[in-house]
Order: C-alpha cells, then structure tokens, then sequence
C-alpha cells in the first residue's frame, strides 16, 4: 500500500442512528438496572410489611426464594420485548405489556409457593404488592433511561467495494445519510449503476483520510476490499472507535454468513473451531436430556386428546414419520403428529407449501401452535436430535441441495435440532434458493454456538410460538 495515496477504491461516510455496541451495552444496564429494582422493591415491600426503616431480619430468606422467581421475571420481560431499546415515542407501548407481566409472574409465584411452601415464607398479598410496585417502577426505569438512549448519528467510514455492500447499505438506509466517497476512474465506471445515487467527494491521499478520521470524529470503520490489519496499521489512533471487516458487519446485521464469503480458508477454521467447543456439547447434551424428560412426559400426558382430534378431523396413523439426515450424514427415522392427509405423497416426496392442501384441518392448527413436534422429543432422548440445532433435511432432497448449495454438507457436522437459529430468523423454506438461504443462517450457528446462543434461541422460540412472531 502506497503511504502518499489512497487505494483505487472509495470512501463513504455515513451516520448510524445507533451503533450496534452501544445498545448491547444499554441492555446490559437494562438487565443491571432490574435485577437492582427487583430486589430494591423486595426490600422497600418488606420494610412496609413490617413498618420500619431497616432491612427486616427475615429479609435473606425471602431474597433466596425471590432469586429463583426474578430469573422467569427477566426471561418474561425478555419474551415481551422489554430488552429493546425503542425511541421515546414508543416508551408508551409498554404500558399494555405490563399486565400480561404482572399475570404471568404473579402466577410464576404462586406456583412456586405452592410447590415450596415453607411455614418462615408465606407471601400471600406480599406477593401481589412486590409485583405492583415493581411493575410501576419499571416503567419509570425505562421511561428515565430512553431520554439516554444513543441519539447522536455515529459516523462511520466504509473503504472499499464488496458486492454485499448494497446489502448493507439497503438494509440500514432509513438510519444512514451518506455525504460522499472516493473511488478510481475504474470502478467508478464498473459500479456506475450504485454510484450514481450517492454524492461525489475526492480524497486522494491518507492525511486527507487521518484529517476526516480526526475532524468528523470517526466511530467506526468498514473495511468493504483490502486488508483489514494494514487499515488497522493505518489508522491507529482511531481514539475510541472500531476498525471491522465487511464480512463482521454483514453478520451482525443480516445474523448469518453468506455463501459468496465463505473460502476453503475461512470454512475450515470455522470447523476447527467448532470441534474444539467440546465442554459445550457436553452440557448441551445434558440439557437436551433434561429437557426431552419433560417434553416426553408432557407429549405422553396431552397424546390422548391430540389422537382424538386428529382421529376426528382425518382417518390414518397417529403418528407419521419421516427418513431424515442426522449428524454425519447418520439417517435416522422422525417422528411428528400426523398433520396431513395419508396420500399427501402418493407420487413422491414434496416440500412443504404455503396454505399446502394436503393439511388437515386441524394439521393446520397443529402446525401453527408447533404441537406437531412434540413427539420429536423421543427424538432428542435417543440422541439423534438436539433440541438446538439445524432442521434435519430429508435424503430426498439432498442431491438437488448438494448439486446447488455449496458447502451444504458442512450442516451435518452437528446434531440437527427441534429449533434452531434459522427457524427463528428465517421462514420455512419451499424452494431450493431459499433453503439456500436458510443454510446460511445455519452456518451463524455453527460458527458461533454457545449456551448462551441456545438460550437465546429457546427465548426466541417461545415468543415465536406464543406470539406467531418471527425475527429479522
């Protein structure tokens, strides 16, 4: 890289309303903020309960059995969206989740005395007070802190032409002003069609990009072509902001990695990596059996009335199942309530349609509410499923997919799943192009799994089913 000129490529400004980084940072003071306000409440509760101005004695025997209640609380406001960090206007919204709040931990507790009843504890309107003053302060906790919500446009510098710049420019143009960018005649001319949209501005040498860096209080750097370390070397006293690839920003905005990224190169570090996230498959294991426990036995518990509906809406088998392709490339038998009619694939296998009239009517509503799945649980005590992971793709299909999708075998170097990250971010795939599509979604996974990334997931899947919500 010549030290006296810029590379053939150009230069943009542009001004995010909010940095990615730094909502993460507000949720984390969103979650600080009311674990403090959940335990505050709890003493300010007992301190009235009790009419003094000191911490009561009993106080720690009900911090302990408040502990277990305040994580489902925070997951509860997690499911209703308390965790975003929504302008001022929409502050307001949340008055009308505050009563489902308030329902569904109320009952939480209740339950939880009532299975742990203990002569010390009982807290009977306790209960009911600590969850009222709570909810109250919570809004004034989010209504104070949205007046400090990030309002200053970041600016961000992107250096360079990558195809899946369009991309990202497209995805965040409501939240982005671009002033202008530096490119060679060259590919001004092979990218004239982009170019033409945006203002022209010239810069031709890197003390007139250190200047910008220092005089428009850069945020953040983009490096869309050439060598992210030589840009770092380059721009080294960027005080306080972040030099990253196109291929980081891409994931975080669009929560996958597209298949025009991935090189032999890159494909085989993320596998690398993957095998040595060996702890975390042992406790994965352990969950998914804990949890196929508790979904087997609810599956055993509801079978009776599920058979009966679906006995009612069709004449056929219960169950139906299906030959699907598990880790390493193990074919194994999957089972699901029957939702479709039993000619559904008399002239062969098919995926899956939108509105598809092979469903029964109350497939139909099986499919919607998920329960279809439930006897996948057998699947993940058998270990041939996880409850996390990719959707296990037929063998039918696999020769059409391979032919068309590269890397595609590399989804099968884990367990396939119940749920996963492509099921909450991405619709049911139909085509070859968008099951295409879907494996990139699969591949964020891969790269990046970890406990709290299935927490997340099983999060996410529940506001999905309760809420018919997906997530994009």
């Amino acid at each position: 890289m010549d030290p006296g000129a810029i590379p053939p490529s150009f230069l943009i400004w542009i001004h995010p309303v909010s940095s990615m980084y730094k909502k993460n940072l507000f949720r984390m003071v969103l979650v600080g903020g009311d674990f403090f306000l959940l335990y505050a409440t709890l003493v300010g509760t007992l301190m009235v309960r009790e009419g003094t101005w000191s911490i009561p004695v009993n106080a720690p025997i009900f911090f302990a059995h408040f502990f277990f209640l305040q994580i489902p609380m925070c997951a509860l406001l997690y499911l209703l969206d308390f965790y975003d960090v929504p302008p001022l206007n929409k502050i307001y919204d949340s008055l009308f989740k505050l009563p489902i709040f308030f329902i569904g931990s109320f009952s939480i507790g209740a339950i939880y005395f009532y299975i742990n009843q203990n002569g010390m504890v009982a807290p009977k309107t306790i209960l009911f007070v600590y969850l009222a003053a709570f909810s109250a302060l919570l809004f004034i906790w989010r209504l104070f802190l949205a007046q400090y919500v990030p309002k200053r446009k970041q600016q961000c510098i992107i250096l360079g032409f990558h195809p899946l710049l369009i991309d990202v420019l497209q995805r965040i143009k409501d939240d982005v002003h671009l002033v202008s960018f530096f490119i060679s005649h060259g590919e001004r001319g092979e990218h004239a069609t982009f170019f033409s949209a945006y203002d022209i501005g010239v810069l031709k040498t890197h003390d007139e990009m250190h200047g910008v860096v220092r005089n428009q209080k850069i945020d953040l750097v983009i490096v869309a072509s050439g060598d992210v370390s030589q840009v770092i070397n380059l721009l080294g006293d960027l005080r306080g902001g972040i030099i990253q690839g196109i291929e980081q920003w891409y994931e975080a905005c669009f929560l996958k990695i597209p298949l025009s990224m991935i090189e032999t190169e890159s494909m085989f570090n993320i596998i690398i990596s993957f095998t040595q996230k060996k702890l975390f498959f042992f406790f994965k294991r352990i969950v998914d059996i804990f949890i196929s426990v508790l979904g087997s036995s609810m599956t055993i518990l509801f079978t009776p009335l599920i058979a009966l509906a679906i006995k009612m809406s069709s004449k056929g088998p219960l169950l139906y199942t299906q030959k699907r392709m598990g880790e390493g490339g193990h074919i194994f038998t999957l089972y699901k309530f029957r939702t479709m009619r039993t000619d559904a694939e008399h002239d062969g296998p098919h995926l899956a349609q939108a509105n598809d009239t092979r469903v029964t009517t109350i497939g139909r509503f099986l499919r919607k509410a998920h329960i279809d799945e439930l006897p996948q649980f057998f699947n993940v005590l058998k270990g041939e499923l996880s409850f996390i992971g990719p959707r296990p793709e037929r063998p039918d299909f696999l020769k059409e997919l391979l032919e068309n999708i590269p890397c595609y075998p590399f989804r099968h170097i884990l367990k396939p799943g119940m749920t996963g990250w492509a099921q909450v971010y991405y619709k049911a795939s139909t085509t070859t192009e968008e099951t295409r599509e879907k494996f990139e979604y699969d591949l964020y996974y891969v790269k990046h799994c970890s406990l709290l990334l299935d927490f997340r997931i099983c999060l996410k899947t529940i506001q999905m089913i309760i809420f018919n919500k997906k997530f994009s």
